[in-house]
């Protein structure tokens, strides 16, 4: 793997490009970044780039670059749901075996979307598995073939908040992730799993595991402890004290201001709050904020009794890797809790290992066969649930 490029100077834009290495090669992301000069920029160049691969019958590339394009386009865009159609028509024609193995559930007053791809050969476990506050379940359709193929079912859905859940179904993201997993374990008849998240995954997995008893065993790809934690970082220490003594003061129209300020003098920033009032189903940063410090993990960690094996980038940009460590001490009742840092060095350091996602799912394989040995040797103690 070629490792985390850098390919803009804008950090959320650099990521983004990184991300669509899974379908693009470094070489033409590297031409198509070059005089992209913020969001808008970003915007029509995923747009004239999309065009032409679809000229070309490049679906894969194609689809990457309209979804790269709504990926930045506000909620009342008005090509965002042409861009996600489009980006969902070549995603098919690029996989058109995914026609057999999409399906739907309902859920309030909407659906979630599900992939469930097949074992290949004799099926070990289940795992489902959901992305996290901006991921769709075909960005992780490639990638997790490599579970597949060594003998596990990987039911992909999408939760309120997530891919046609938001965008069609206009259902807002929930911190009560246990409902819509339990939503799909019932529809798939599932009675028993394993339960993966990535990224804000990382919330919504343990969250579900907490209270669903199906869920045998978690992966947490990605530690998140704590969502506003993630602020931290892009702010700083001191402003971000400042920020939460408002909230605690529910000082709306101070935060209001502040927010908008930093919203017009940066359009990574515009995007980012934007797109979490969408996602969240607010009108006001205040909500989004708001809403944000309702997902951690502070009160429910202590009833996660699962293997729990949590993966984290050595230099995320998005989430410290200090939170790791939180939420690995937070798991007081965990059957076992295993933590694995990826670095620089595997060319894995960055959120999500997102150019190099070999190392993660060796490391996940690995850690399914310890735990079949440890059961096998009959080492649990007596009492605790097996992991099979």
């Amino acid at each position: 793997m070629p490792g985390y490029q850098s390919f803009h100077p804008d950090v959320t834009l650099n990521f983004m490009a990184n991300r669509m290495m899974a379908d693009i090669p470094a070489a033409e992301l590297r031409e198509f970044a070059r005089g992209v000069d913020g969001i808008d920029d970003w915007i029509d160049a995923c747009l004239r780039h999309a065009t032409k691969a679809s000229e070309e019958l490049r679906h894969r590339e194609s689809g990457c670059y309209f979804r790269a394009a709504e990926f930045f386009m506000a909620p009342d865009h008005q090509q965002k749901t042409e861009a996600y159609d489009q980006f969902l028509t070549h995603f098919d024609r690029a996989f058109p075996e995914v026609a057999d193995i999409r399906t739907s559930i309902p859920f309030d007053h909407g659906e979630l979307g599900v992939i469930d791809v097949p074992a290949k050969g004799t099926e070990r476990d289940v795992i489902v598995a959901c992305s996290g506050f901006d991921g769709l379940i075909e960005e992780m359709y490639a990638s997790v073939q490599e579970l597949a193929r060594n003998g596990y079912r990987v039911i992909l859905y999408e939760g309120p908040g997530q891919g046609a859940a938001l965008r069609k179904s206009h259902l807002p993201m929930i911190r009560e992730w246990e409902r819509p997993v339990s939503a799909v374990l019932d529809h798939l008849a599932v009675e028993s799993c394993t339960l993966m998240g990535l990224s804000l995954g990382g919330y919504l997995a343990p969250r579900a595991a907490a209270f669903e008893s199906r869920a045998k065993r978690l992966i947490v790809w990605g530690a998140n402890f704590s969502f506003v934690e993630g602020f931290r970082a892009n702010l700083g220490d001191e402003a971000f004290k400042a920020l939460m003594t408002l909230m605690d003061e529910e000082q709306e129209h101070a935060v209001n201001q502040i927010i908008s300020a930093r919203m017009k003098d940066n359009s990574t920033t515009r995007w980012a709050i934007t797109h979490g009032i969408h996602t969240c189903g607010g009108e006001t940063p205040y909500d989004f904020i708001k809403w944000g410090r309702t997902l951690h993990l502070r009160d429910v960690s202590d009833r996660i009794q699962q293997d729990t094996l949590i993966l984290h980038g050595s230099r995320d940009h998005l989430i410290p890797r200090d939170v790791v460590w939180t939420q690995a001490a937070s798991l007081t009742h965990a059957h076992s809790t295993t933590v694995r840092i990826f670095t620089e060095f595997e060319n894995a350091g960055e959120h999500c290992q997102v150019t190099n996602g070999a190392p993660v799912y060796r490391e996940i394989l690995n850690w399914f066969e310890s735990l079949r040995v440890r059961d096998a040797s009959g080492e649990t103690k007596a009492g605790c649930a097996p992991s099979e």
